[in-house]
């Protein structure tokens, strides 16, 4: 190895470049301690495969919640899979601690550990100002279960802009009228 931290190492070394330190999506990931867990998690089972040992039952289902329209990451969003649940980080549970604007970080990041192998549970999905997500997953005793969901936002779309402008006069009735929203309309 080239790098001092592995020639140097008296056991087996794990570079923290996994992390993407410069990649903003990626930093506000490493932020949360279950990611760390994630990460440390894949670098125990590649000991365990390089020393011929089998791995042991995972039963961890782990993904990211968004909004479907925006593709952001969702705060604040509850993720119930069997028994168990998780919500994800929000401004007041960690991003305070990185910054004073309470809508700059995200990352809708969920890790849910010691779950039934091999068996279908419910998932459900909440959070504030969308609408709920129900579906369901298989556990994998192999590996990570990876369930990535996307929720709808529940708030009504409001009118931005609009061509020609409210209030305008002296339009002609051939004139195309465009109104920009909030947020897609649905049909």
């Amino acid at each position: 190895p080239y790098l001092h931290v592995n020639r140097e190492s008296f056991m087996a070394s794990v570079l923290s470049e996994a992390g993407f330190h410069t990649n903003p999506t990626q930093q506000q990931r490493n932020m949360n301690a279950q990611w760390k867990r994630l990460e440390a998690q894949s670098a125990f089972w590649s000991i365990l495969q390089y020393n011929n040992i089998a791995r042991p039952p995972v039963g961890i289902a782990t993904g990211f919640i968004t909004d479907v329209e925006t593709g952001l990451a969702i705060n604040g969003a509850t993720i119930t899979l069997g028994q168990s649940s998780y919500t994800t980080d929000t401004y007041e549970t960690l991003f305070h601690n990185y910054s004073n604007n309470p809508d700059e970080l995200r990352n809708g990041f969920y890790y849910v550990e010691n779950l039934p192998v091999a068996q279908t549970l419910d998932v459900m999905v909440t959070a504030n100002g969308f609408y709920p997500e129900t579906t369901s997953v298989t556990i994998r005793s192999d590996n990570f279960t990876f369930l990535d969901l996307q929720m709808l936002s529940s708030l009504s779309p409001y009118l931005i802009s609009s061509t020609p402008a409210n209030g305008a006069t002296g339009i002609l009735p051939n004139t195309s009228v465009t109104l920009n929203f909030s947020r897609p309309l649905l049909r």
